[in-house]
Parts: structure tokens; C-alpha cells; sequence
């Protein structure tokens, strides 16, 4: 790739495909800061799935931002998706002088499709071994083991650019959001001052989704333990999904889900102290925003040790620099019982409370 050693001076029209879940996105996220400084010049349009559409509509590298319909996702046919993702992308042949695709794990996400369809004179990616995904590309990377997934968007622009700079995972939002965020929380009754604790109990997995009995005993304990508000996020769909507990007031549990965007919970998280969570979006959003994280993580600890075995990468998706604590099952699950949310819900409210407690000072 010795044409993109140096800065181009031609407006340069790139395509970056982000297809994958928020966590991922987040976490390479530094890559469109990289790309932005390498080609200062270059028209940056990001195609993105509509459910992660408003993390890029905020952010400030891109030129724009083109949503394709969420039948690019896992599992459809090469042929059948090329024909739903015609008419999006069918105006944009021929368009780009570049097509990079960021991500290094499977292609889940039908990448090799949209590269196809687009056609661009240079496709760059990293090597999966099938035959398919592979053939759709001009630049293939070998992508070694054992980085972060955050480390593989540096790596990326190391090897199209010779670049060794790092670009750590980072958050977007509108200059207004910080402001808008403080008068929805003082609207839900934060008086400004109590330290606030946000948790995210939800996942799109079942497999990642805590319990809803454990989620209300953690409230209940930690109203009880600590003077903090408990922010609860999530979707509208989590709303259904995990009912709060009625007998505490409402000043000291604040219902945010369905009420914040992405962007704004970035902003959210910069004014808490603590972030309670299972590995979902909302994690990495906490931890690029700079919060310490608790994880209540689904993997028992013998499952993680033989993953590492079998597929040595590192701390893939781990949150990325800042202090966390990891909870995990302890005992052996079998896969179904690990798929179907029975070993998350080993890890107790308990384990919590005491690892919170190691943050904050007891009243």
C-alpha cells in the first residue's frame, strides 16, 4: 500500500464500512480520527446500520453518513444481499477511490457483499480465510493475535499509511448535549450533587442479559448501602423487560431508558462515578467516556480460559483503558446454559455491591 504511505493531495472519496454492533463501533472508533488526520482532504462517507446510525451522526471526521437497511445482518445469503442493498448502494458505484472495512472478527455482517456491490479500485480489510470474503477486496491484512480490538484500528492505519500513532476508542455528541443531559437528569430528580451510579443490566444476547430479579436487589442494595442516585439506561424494549423496584423514591432511582441517544450517554457517563453493566454497547460507551466500569460478564471463568485456548486474542472486546472490575460465574456451564442467560445469572447482586463498595464510601 506504498500510494498511502504519504497524505493525498486529490479529494479522495473513502468509504468505511461499520456494520457491527455499538461495542465495536466503539471501540474503533479511533480509526476515523486516524483516517481523518492521514487524508485531511478526503470526502469520509460512513456506511453504517440504521440501529448505530446516530453514534456517526455526531461524529466530526466523517463527511456523511449513509444508513443501509438492517438486512445486512448475520446469516443472509451473499446473492440475496446484494439484491436488498441494491438500492442504497447502487448510486454509489464507482463513486469511492477507497472501500476499508475495519473490522478484524468474522464477517457476520455480510462485508464482503457491500464491498462487492461498490466496487471501489482499492478494498482493504483484514484476511478471514474465506475464499468469498477475501475475493471481494484488493488489500488484505494478516491481523496478528493477541491485540485489543481497539488495537486493530491502529494497526489498520499503520499498515495504509505507516503511521504509529495511536488512536484510542472515543465518544461523539453534539456541543448541546452536555447540557441537555444535566436538565433531563435534573428533570428526573438529581439534585447536582449526589453521586450518581449508572447501570445497564440489558443486552441484545439473552445469553448477557442479567436477571431481573438480581437487578432489582442491586438497586434495593445499593439505595440502601450508598447516598447515590441510581441512573437505570437502556432501550424501550428494556423498559418491558426489567421492571423497577416501586417501593423506593423516585429521587433516588432515575429512569433514563428510551430517554437518552448514544451520544447523550456518553455525556451522562462523564457526570457519574461508577458504571454497573453486563458486555453490551453501553459498557464501552462508559469506558471511552472515561468511567470506571463494572462488568457483570457472562463468561464463567473456565469457558474464558478455554476461548483463549482455542482463539488467543487477547482481551478482544474488553473495556479499553480505563480501571474496570470483570464479575464473572463461577462454577461450569455447558454452552446451552451459558446461551440460554443461566450463568450471568450466577453472578450475584452480592458481588456487586462489594466490588461498588470498593469505589464509594458507605453512608
Amino acid at each position: 500500500m506504498a500510494d498511502l504511505q504519504s497524505p493525498v493531495q486529490k479529494r479522495y472519496a473513502v468509504a468505511v464500512l461499520r456494520l457491527d454492533n455499538i461495542g465495536d463501533h466503539i471501540l474503533g472508533s479511533g480509526f476515523f480520527r486516524g483516517l481523518r488526520e492521514r487524508l485531511p482532504q478526503a470526502e469520509i462517507t460512513a456506511l453504517v446500520s440504521q440501529r448505530t446510525a446516530q453514534l456517526y451522526e455526531v461524529c466530526p471526521y466523517i463527511n456523511r453518513c449513509v444508513h443501509l437497511p438492517d438486512i445486512t445482518l448475520k446469516g443472509q445469503d451473499h446473492q440475496l444481499i446484494q439484491q436488498a442493498l441494491a438500492e442504497v448502494l447502487t448510486p454509489l458505484i464507482g463513486t469511492f477511490d477507497l472501500f476499508v472495512n475495519p473490522r478484524v472478527a468474522w464477517d457476520y455482517y455480510n462485508a464482503g457483499a457491500v464491498a462487492d456491490i461498490l466496487s471501489a479500485p482499492r478494498s482493504v480489510t483484514f484476511r478471514q480465510g474465506d475464499e468469498l470474503f477475501d475475493s471481494c477486496h484488493t488489500d488484505l491484512i494478516d491481523p496478528p493475535n493477541g491485540l485489543h480490538m481497539a488495537e486493530y484500528a491502529g494497526l489498520l492505519l499503520r499498515k495504509m499509511f505507516g503511521s504509529e500513532d495511536l488512536f484510542p476508542p472515543e465518544t461523539w455528541s453534539h456541543g448541546i448535549d452536555s447540557g441537555i443531559v444535566q436538565n433531563k437528569l435534573l428533570k428526573m430528580g438529581w439534585d447536582g450533587r449526589t453521586p450518581l451510579i449508572i447501570l445497564a443490566p440489558g443486552a441484545s444476547q439473552l445469553c448477557r442479559r442479567w436477571p431481573p430479579f438480581r437487578v432489582m436487589a442491586l438497586i434495593e442494595g445499593l439505595v440502601k448501602a450508598h447516598q447515590v442516585q441510581v441512573v437505570v439506561v437502556g432501550d424501550r424494549a428494556e423498559r418491558k423487560r426489567y421492571p423497577l423496584p416501586r417501593q423506593i423514591a423516585q429521587t433516588r432511582l432515575l429512569d433514563m431508558r428510551d430517554y437518552l441517544s448514544l451520544s447523550q450517554l456518553s455525556e451522562c457517563c462523564r457526570l457519574a462515578t461508577v458504571f454497573i453493566g453486563t458486555d453490551s454497547g453501553p459498557k464501552h460507551i462508559a469506558a471511552a467516556s472515561g468511567l470506571q466500569v463494572i462488568e457483570i460478564n457472562h463468561l464463567p471463568i473456565s469457558s474464558t480460559m478455554q476461548l483463549r485456548e482455542s482463539w488467543p486474542t487477547g482481551p478482544l472486546w474488553a473495556a479499553y483503558g480505563v480501571p474496570t472490575i470483570q464479575l464473572q460465574p463461577i462454577g461450569d456451564f455447558s454452552e446451552i446454559q451459558i446461551m440460554e442467560g443461566l450463568s450471568i445469572a450466577a453472578v450475584t447482586e452480592r458481588q456487586v455491591l462489594e466490588a461498588v463498595g470498593e469505589r464509594l464510601p458507605r453512608r
